[in-house]
């Protein structure tokens, strides 16, 4: 299993294009075969920060869901909307568990 988790942030003025960006991907991947959990959060710090998490099954899985048009799509939409690349982080999971 593999974990990801992203940090995004927006250009000022362009927030809710990310949003929409964001929600748009969101749907698409959720229905992937092997993506447990794709689930963006808004910063309520600095509401132009976002965070990621993502969580698949295995790395074919992930491998499959980089080459998809509505990844590249979203990549593409980004470009002009954030302030820096991306900070993506990959965690591979040995176990994954409800609760503490």
């Amino acid at each position: 299993m593999l974990a990801i988790a992203v940090t995004y942030k927006a250009k000022p003025g362009k927030r809710e294009e990310a949003l929409r960006a964001a929600r748009i991907c969101s749907g698409k991947t959720r229905c992937e075969a092997g993506n447990v959990d794709y689930t963006f959060y808004a910063g309520i710090d600095d509401d132009r920060t976002f965070f990621l998490f993502e969580h698949w099954e295995s790395r074919e899985a992930l491998d499959a869901h980089l080459k998809a048009p509505h990844l590249a799509e979203f990549r593409a939409a980004l470009k002009d909307l954030l302030e820096a690349p991306a900070d993506i982080r990959i965690y591979e999971v040995s176990a994954f568990k409800n609760g503490l």
